[in-house]
């Protein structure tokens, strides 16, 4: 929505986050460092996104691991291999900068001291939450209780923007709907919702491809609109991962929202079946995986695997 510089309201140096998922949680401390208070905005009736329904872990190596030359030496031979477009460069900074997440997350109180060995990796570098919690809900949980008592920090649940507040192509703020009707709040916009993947229409128009698989994410329209008015474009990214583990409810086999099995089991895994037979080398790699999946079109339109 256009408006005069008239209609701006005095400047008070608050920010606005769209979106209370892991993203908008974790931007939100950032802005209140620098000394800018911050209103976090969601539609939702609770904060955390589809973090609450997942079991995240952080695949990064500790404070004080020593990475192994033969590890980065690996990494950089298999990746730029595959594609040009990833540099040594950047998988060297993401190599061996990663205990930065690790000290990020812990100074919010998060427990993540358990660690696993994934595949052949030299070092322990899965991040685990404690064994007791549902690490999703416990992120959740953690960091809301972490940024919720620091000074300049509001959360509006209930509350969806339905637009972008300009003045000529600056925006200025955002409009939303919430109980009391439309609102008005001015400040710099963080936009941190999720990708379109949780919206049929959207998957439909930009990625046909896929408009027949399940998928994990919350299900639901997305409020997408307003940056598209204002120039964002929505891509579709040129690596994709697909699990052959979605679970099978039998109460609803044709849902298109599945969770994955590992998330059910606890990280007890399974086999991804079609007739009774296994289709899966649950042993190949992500390609071979894909490919498999992708050869069943039968199986993925009746969305019943």
């Amino acid at each position: 929505m256009q408006i005069t510089p008239e209609q701006v309201a005095t400047p008070t140096h608050k920010a606005i986050v769209v979106g209370a998922g892991i993203a908008g949680l974790c931007a939100a401390p950032q802005l209140l460092e620098c000394g800018i208070a911050v209103t976090v905005i969601d539609s939702a009736d609770q904060p955390g996104g589809n973090c609450r329904y997942a079991s995240p872990d952080t695949y990064v190596a500790d404070a004080g691991d020593e990475i192994p030359n033969a590890s980065l030496s690996d990494a950089v031979r298999w990746r730029t291999t595959e594609s040009a477009i990833l540099t040594e460069d950047l998988i060297s900074t993401n190599t061996t900068r990663s205990p930065m997440i690790t000290n990020f997350l812990r100074n919010f109180g998060l427990d993540i001291t358990d660690a696993s060995q994934l595949h052949a990796n030299h070092l322990l570098k899965i991040r685990n939450m404690p064994p007791t919690a549902l690490s999703g809900p416990y992120m959740v949980r953690t960091l809301c209780s972490a940024v919720q008592t620091r000074k300049g920090f509001s959360l509006r649940l209930k509350c969806t923007m339905t637009g972008f507040l300009m003045t000529d192509l600056h925006v200025v703020g955002v409009e939303c709907e919430a109980n009391n009707g439309t609102e008005r709040l001015y400040g710099p916009v963080v936009f941190a919702t999720r990708g379109f993947g949780c919206d049929r229409d959207l998957v439909a128009q930009y990625c046909p491809a896929f408009t027949d698989l399940p998928t994990s994410n919350i299900l639901g329209p997305l409020r997408h609109t307003p940056l598209i008015t204002i120039g964002a474009k929505m891509v579709e990214m040129n690596k994709v991962q697909l699990y052959p583990i979605g679970y099978h409810d039998q109460l609803f086999p044709k849902s298109w929202q599945k969770s994955l099995i590992p998330e059910t089991l606890l990280q007890d895994g399974a086999l991804l079946l079609h007739g009774g037979t296994t289709i899966i080398n649950g042993l190949g790699t992500r390609a071979e995986i894909a490919k498999d999946i992708m050869s069943h079109p039968k199986s993925l339109k009746n969305r019943a695997i």
